[in-house]
């Protein structure tokens, strides 16, 4: 939901005291919590005047603040945040009413109280997967609690096996112990279970968690993009589920049943975090090196052999951003293990620690030829034959996987965009006439009613079928022979044809007969078919007083399109000026003129509207 930013996002208010108070009670009740307060007032207990911590209060603090959005597909909602900078998103609700929404808690609230839902766990190299949108599917269910409803609001964590193979305690969590129990991650990612988990099985296949929200997405990064706690949660083993079982069959068990006892207990004040102690790198700055030599080598094999020689001197930082940094592997993984390295692939963390050292060091190979301009490097020119070009083998690139990211983006722009206006429906029809009339008596089809195509290609199938000793020759099933009936539809005067091809014979059958549409509108009944085919849109690109050119649009009223409207809107869209006239003649219609070449964007703005591209004609 918030892989992409947030569209049309207000300023944040802090809720009223009256209004702050329902919200927290419905948090309370919605993950079945009871305050340590209350708990105490109803078990009459006396305090002595200490104030005990209030789950409540933490879940919901004094002053705090919604905002509300919509997402990239248009649906509305409210962002809960902290009352304090940097502002973390605490809670958000999607939908148009608040009747019976759901309140879905964010990672920066799960950091807090962890097992305030289910949480479900993966291994921690599809965690980025989970970072960038994708559902969490069942192959990559490590843990999963039981008795999980269809919609029901769950978070993922992090499974980390355990590191060594000494044996450990069931009541052993001390953190000298740790590398040797099972953990879990702090949540990572929230959403809904998209089946039961009774329906999980080993070979299940699928969806098993839509994501909603996940660490790193856009949600996380209105906050103040604080990394989730360094310590996790270990496994609990007891003695009601196994001990003398397997590892693997162990882990599971335990990761489900420990999971039905963290729902059952009131979700506990969280204590002080300790400081996380900075991890070591995964990757050794030569090994940056390396990644970015061989980022370089993808580059002159592909985007820098494809450049004209005039592109020739390159600016070393237009190199590095343009073609190395691009061409980067998609995926490295750490060396220690699977998993994604975190280490950043730049300059600055390899050996060289100065792009221009780097690109040294190529010239010294004999790769590349740099010179200074300016006082900066500059790429000359390079060696296509060298052999360390010759033996390199291409990848999928950072780049590549921007490149589509962004395509689908596009697309689901357009996609949105034509939910908005409603698609427009043309049926388009045919009626016997002439010498196709005896074929539908032959069919047993009325010769007075319109057919769709499907319709026409039943009947010519089922006439095919019904004669099938006469028409069909068994050597060359494709072709069907032309009786007199199809012959007098099919063929023209002069022409003399033994068989065709049946997608021959149905175009033909098609183009003799009188044709038919009707246009139905978003919200309205469909019109009475009318004669001949439908109308289009006309788009031409015309040249005026010389070298201007300009792009006229034309037949936009049969499509209930208001001419004046969409020049406004092509006015803003397209950064041009644009003007309405007559079209010569009576009831000719309005014709818009866009200045300058808008192809492009003007088939984009029609299509919005519903329209389909099949009905709009480009005349260049």
């Amino acid at each position: 939901m918030f892989k992409k930013p947030t569209q049309d996002l207000k300023t944040s208010a802090p809720l009223r005291n009256s209004d702050r108070k329902k919200f927290r009670q419905r948090v309370l009740q919605q993950f079945s919590i009871a305050s340590k307060v209350e708990a105490a007032a109803e078990a009459n207990i006396e305090t002595k005047g200490e104030k005990e911590p209030d789950i409540g209060d933490i879940l919901v603090p004094d002053g705090i603040l919604s905002v509300k959005f919509r997402s990239h597909l248009d649906e509305p909602g409210v962002i809960y945040l902290s009352p304090n900078v940097p502002y973390d998103p605490l809670f958000f609700t999607f939908g148009h009413s608040n009747k019976d929404e759901v309140i879905i808690p964010t990672v920066y609230t799960l950091w807090k109280v962890p097992h305030l839902i289910p949480t479900l766990s993966t291994p921690r190299a599809v965690i980025p997967k989970l970072s960038g949108g994708a559902d969490l599917m069942a192959p990559g269910v490590v843990t999963c609690p039981q008795d999980l409803n269809t919609s029901q609001i769950v978070s993922i964590s992090a499974y980390i096996p355990a590191q060594s193979t000494s044996t450990s305690t069931a009541s052993d969590t001390s953190p000298s112990s740790s590398s040797s129990v099972p953990r879990l991650s702090y949540p990572l990612a929230v959403g809904t279970m998209a089946i039961p988990s009774s329906s999980l099985k080993d070979d299940t296949k699928g969806k098993v968690v839509h994501l909603l929200h996940a660490y790193g997405d856009h949600l996380w990064s209105m906050g103040g993009k604080t990394e989730p706690p360094a310590d996790g949660v270990p496994f609990r083993h007891t003695d009601d589920e196994g001990g003398d079982g397997e590892q693997g069959e162990e882990v599971v068990d335990q990761g489900k049943s420990g999971e039905n006892d963290q729902r059952n207990e009131p979700p506990r004040t969280p204590s002080p975090s300790p400081t996380p102690i900075p991890s070591q790198p995964d990757l050794s700055p030569q090994e940056v090196s390396a990644i970015l030599r061989t980022s370089t080598l993808q580059a002159l094999s592909t985007s820098l052999a494809a450049l004209p020689k005039s592109s020739f001197p390159l600016s070393a930082s237009q190199l590095y951003t343009t073609h190395i940094l691009p061409s980067r592997p998609a995926f490295i993984p750490s060396p220690s293990n699977a998993a994604p390295a975190t280490t950043p692939v730049d300059i600055k963390h390899s050996s060289f620690k100065s792009l221009t050292a780097f690109l040294k060091s190529l010239e010294k190979e004999g790769l590349i030829k740099t010179k200074d301009i300016r006082s900066e490097v500059h790429l000359t020119s390079f060696d296509a034959t060298h052999t360390a070009l010759a033996g390199h083998q291409t990848y999928k690139t950072i780049g590549d996987v921007e490149k589509k990211a962004a395509q689908k983006e596009a697309r689901e722009k357009e996609d949105v965009g034509k939910m908005k206006s409603g698609a427009i429906e043309v049926v388009e029809s045919w009626r016997p006439q002439g010498a196709n009339v005896k074929f539908f008596e032959e069919c047993k089809l009325s010769p007075s009613k319109s057919y769709t195509q499907p319709e026409i290609r039943s009947a010519l199938q089922s006439y095919i079928a019904a004669n099938k000793d006469t028409l069909v020759d068994p050597r060359k099933q494709h072709l069907i022979k032309l009786d007199p009936i199809l012959a007098s539809i099919v063929l023209a005067k002069d022409e003399w044809i033994d068989d065709m091809k049946r997608e021959d014979i149905l175009e033909r059958l098609i183009g003799s007969m009188q044709p038919f549409y009707s246009i139905k509108f978003p919200g309205e009944e469909a019109g009475n078919p009318k004669k001949g085919t439908p109308p289009s849109i006309k788009i031409e690109i015309k040249m005026r007083q010389g070298r201007k050119a300009c792009t006229l649009i034309t037949g936009l009223e049969s499509w209930k399109i208001d001419p004046a409207s969409l020049a406004d809107e092509l006015r803003v869209r397209c950064a041009s000026s644009t003007s309405v006239s007559d079209l010569p003649g009576k009831n000719a219609g309005k014709e818009v003129l866009v200045q300058g070449k808008q192809t492009k964007l003007v088939v984009e703005m029609i299509e919005t509207k519903g329209i389909s591209k099949k009905w709009i004609k480009i005349v260049d």
